[in-house]
């Protein structure tokens, strides 16, 4: 089994996703063009703020569809080297998912966060009393929130090899206690 194509194929597979993640912003054009009254007085604000996760998606999606093959060389480091058919390296396949598993993270999070981030110094710019309501600390919080989960995904993402050494120490682990109550 190839899996480095394995891996590219999952490339692809989370480029096409992110790709109808920004389909979403589409419509959330027309609220833009239509006149609205929000805290937001400032047209430019109001377009990035709407469209900063959208663009941030896009961006990702062609991230991963172009660098597929690198991303899934920096993944999987070596190709058996031999043409016969071999049995599938099930800690490789492992290896993979929790790395995917990690971009998916990653790349969800990242956008999330830029925009709680942008509507954070905007709302900071706009507004004197912001600091005093409860949405600063629902942002701050949500901020956060991005925050552990992009280190989650920087975690999946390079710590794949620790994670699956750690489940199968835990799995060991439980076989040598089923073992010894057994005896």
């Amino acid at each position: 089994m190839n899996y480095r194509i394995a891996a590219k194929i999952t490339c692809r597979m989370l480029a096409i996703y992110f790709f109808m993640l920004s389909m979403n912003y589409i419509p959330s054009l027309l609220l833009i063009l239509v006149p609205f009254s929000s805290g937001f007085s400032n047209f430019g604000q109001s377009m990035l703020l709407t469209y900063s996760t959208g663009i941030l998606h896009i961006l990702t999606t062609i991230f991963l569809w172009v660098f597929a093959d690198k991303i899934s060389i920096a993944i999987i480091k070596e190709i058996p080297s031999n043409n016969e058919k071999s049995e599938v390296d099930y800690d490789k396949i492992a290896i993979i998912a929790f790395a995917f598993a990690g971009i998916f993270v990653l790349t969800n999070a990242i956008p999330d966060m830029v925009r709680m981030l942008i509507q954070h110094n905007i709302l900071l710019a706009n507004q004197l009393n912001y600091k005093e309501t409860s949405m600063y600390a629902e942002n701050l919080s949500r901020i956060i929130s991005e925050a552990v989960q992009v280190g989650m995904g920087f975690w999946l993402i390079l710590g794949s090899k620790g994670i699956l050494r750690v489940i199968k120490g835990l799995r060991e682990l439980g076989l040598d206690r089923i073992e010894k109550i057994e005896n």
